[in-house]
């Protein structure tokens, strides 16, 4: 899965999770380990 693929992914995850929802929470519901969560989020910030 491509980094656009997996940023969409975790994006619409985000659209059905409560706002105060644990980086390792989302990590584990995408299948993806902390710190390429932590990674793609902080790039969707910018």
């Amino acid at each position: 899965m491509g980094t656009v693929s997996k940023a969409i992914s975790l994006l619409e995850m985000l659209g059905r999770s409560a706002p105060e929802t644990a980086l390792a929470d989302l990590a584990r519901r995408a299948g993806f380990d902390k710190a390429t969560t932590r990674r793609l989020l902080v790039s969707l910030i910018e």
